[in-house]
């Protein structure tokens, strides 16, 4: 048997990345907060216990932090973009086949397609210093 053809554009990196999915707009409901699989220029892949919320061609807005660890080695705060739910695997069942239940409290994957690349946001920031704070004389 030959091996699966890989379509993606975009070379994914298996990174664990603060997440927010929402509604299609930035300031829609949140649908998904939590951390990513994998990320690429076209798309990104994370799990989740609500993988039944999110239905396979809903758009949502992607949101990636930057940890403040790694902040000070990039010049931006974090990655936005647009895009489509295209895959979404449910629970694997304990006997290796596919889960059935529609409430599993196992942890489902979704694949999201950018419908343009994510984008460096450098407006995006989690709360890392007090810049008001003075240095001591």
């Amino acid at each position: 048997m030959e091996p699966a053809k890989e379509r993606r554009k975009h070379q994914r990196q298996t990174v664990l990345l603060p997440l927010r999915v929402t509604e299609e707009e930035a300031g829609g409901k949140l649908l998904f907060q939590g951390n990513t699989v994998n990320v690429g220029a076209g798309g990104v892949y994370f799990r989740t216990l609500n993988w039944q919320d999110l239905p396979v061609g809903m758009p949502v807005h992607v949101t990636i932090d930057i940890p403040p660890e790694m902040f000070q080695l990039l010049p931006f705060g974090g990655l936005r973009g647009v895009g489509k739910v295209i895959r979404v695997e449910r629970p694997t069942a304990p006997d290796g086949g596919a889960g059935s239940d529609e409430t599993s409290s196992e942890h489902g994957g979704v694949a999201v397609r950018m419908m343009s690349r994510l984008r460096f946001d450098p407006d995006l920031h989690l709360p890392r210093f007090d810049r008001d704070r003075r240095k001591p004389n």
